[in-house]
């Protein structure tokens, strides 16, 4: 009984390690040309430009680091940015399947506005957020952590914001050798069982 008990647990312990959902990814958007063009469809898995144009810009290199492009700016030396304020932004996964969005950093371009949230799973609403101030002269997190969506939209009631840092990461779809090893750990533990019944 005692092996068995030993094996259940080990069992599991291997299942909870394979069913973990994938880490965080971070798109810095600095591999971009950051020259204002738009962000290319597919980029770090998704599809940018689907109701707004969504740009890179790099702010030092047009010397706008005294504004919401420049303080936003958290890492690297890119932003992206909504084409003339354009509302809403349409952010979809480039390939079937569904994401879990953490977060990004926000900042307002040019005047203090409001942004808000809908996430969405093959077209209908699964999560809304309520409506966040993001100002001119620093970046804020807003982490939202909605799971299972593959479409999220970005409506804004001013001018440009600007993100930096989205953060997401796949579902939790186990992988084919993590499911090969988990079945043979279970199949390994029937047959324990068995021997010591018969």
């Amino acid at each position: 009984m005692k092996r068995i008990l030993l094996a259940s647990a080990a069992v599991l312990n291997i299942a909870a390690l394979v069913i973990q959902p994938a880490q965080a990814t971070v798109l810095t958007f600095d591999d971009l040309a950051g020259d204002e063009s738009s962000v290319p469809e597919g980029y770090g898995g998704f599809n940018w430009n689907n109701r707004s144009t969504v740009g890179s810009f790099d702010a030092a290199h047009y010397s706008y680091q005294n504004t919401g492009y420049g303080y936003g700016t958290v890492s690297g030396s890119n932003v992206i940015f909504n084409w003339g304020g354009a509302s809403p932004v349409d952010i979809t996964l480039a390939k079937a399947g569904t994401f879990t969005y953490a977060g990004a950093f926000f900042t307002a371009a040019w005047e203090n506005e409001t942004v808000s949230f809908t996430g969405l799973l093959n077209g209908s609403v699964v999560d809304t957020s309520p409506s966040y101030t993001i100002t001119t002269s620093a970046p804020q997190f807003i982490e939202l952590d909605w799971t299972g969506i593959n479409e999220l939209i970005i409506s804004n009631t001013g001018q440009q914001w600007v993100m930096d840092n989205f953060t997401f990461g796949a579902g939790p779809v186990p992988e084919p050798a993590s499911m090969a090893l988990l079945s043979a750990g279970l199949f390994g533990l029937g047959l324990l069982r068995h021997r010591r019944t018969t």
